[in-house]
């Protein structure tokens, strides 16, 4: 076993803990959690794909962005009414990085020269995924919530993973994202269904064919999520978003998926509670 794969592993084992104990500690460290990531996933993008030095008046204003309304709105005057409008507001907005994944050429540099004009964009980045999982920072069934959300999410990127590299022959997208495949594609989101239904097996009162088909479906969401930080990256000409975790390069890198899955997840949550 390689010195990377081991850190991987042990980054991974040491991620899982923080999460799971910040939930079973109840809403206020969950939120010190999601808001710990924010600033983070804001340093990241403002220094790595903007280009602002930390000490900068427009990195300032960045962070500022994020932290006033993160804090007023998902710990001084939280609302369930808000809330609804933060995951309403991050479709949207995820709906529209689709929209540029998908029709913005890679050689075009129209969205990059505006992000880097105005970097303050990032807020939406953070702001909105970050208030959307507040929601269930205060739901009294967070802890399961949160894990089915997590399940699919793996399910798609290890499932992703092992069906690429055992049977991938046919590239998905290969200018955007190299070594993905149809074959992972296809594979991971099988595995985000399965991981999602024994989630909910366990954690929730029931689970339905249907349930399991729109677990299989929300993993094919995850994967835009990572396809669109791809082609953010290469059009940044960066290979990570940051070095903070060993074997995993940034907090971006490792929760861009989750974070682009989870308004979508939770509007059919809403729809759909089973509890």
């Amino acid at each position: 076993m390689s010195r990377n794969t081991i850190e991987r592993i042990i980054s991974a084992v040491v991620m899982i803990a923080i999460v799971i104990g910040a939930l079973i500690s109840g809403t206020i460290l969950t939120f010190a959690l999601l808001f710990l990531l924010g600033v983070l996933i804001t340093d990241e993008l403002g220094v790595n794909f903007f280009r602002r030095n930390r000490i900068s008046f427009e990195y300032a204003l960045m962070q500022l962005g994020f932290i006033l309304p993160a804090l007023f709105f998902g710990y001084v005057e939280y609302s369930p009414v808000w809330a609804d409008v933060f995951i309403n507001a991050s479709c949207l907005f995820h709906i529209l990085l689709v929209a540029y994944l998908f029709v913005e050429k890679m050689h075009s540099t129209r969205v990059i020269d505006l992000f880097k004009k105005f970097p303050y964009i990032s807020v939406l980045f953070t702001l909105l995924p970050v208030m959307s999982l507040t929601w269930i920072a205060y739901h009294p069934q967070r802890v399961a919530i949160i894990l089915v959300l997590f399940f699919v999410t793996w399910g798609m990127d290890v499932g992703g993973w092992f069906f690429g590299k055992r049977f991938g022959r046919n590239k998905l997208w290969e200018q955007v994202s190299p070594k993905k495949t149809i074959e992972g594609l296809i594979g991971g989101m099988l595995c985000a269904g399965i991981l999602g239904g024994i989630g909910a097996y366990f954690l929730w009162p029931s689970v339905s064919t249907a349930q399991i088909t729109i677990f299989v479906l929300l993993g094919g969401v995850a994967q835009l999520g990572d396809l669109v930080q791809s082609k953010l990256k290469r059009q940044f000409k960066i290979k990570d978003s940051s070095r903070l975790i060993p074997g995993h390069g940034g907090v971006y890198d490792r929760v861009d998926s989750l974070f682009f899955l989870a308004p979508f997840y939770l509007i059919i949550f809403k729809i759909a509670s089973p509890f």
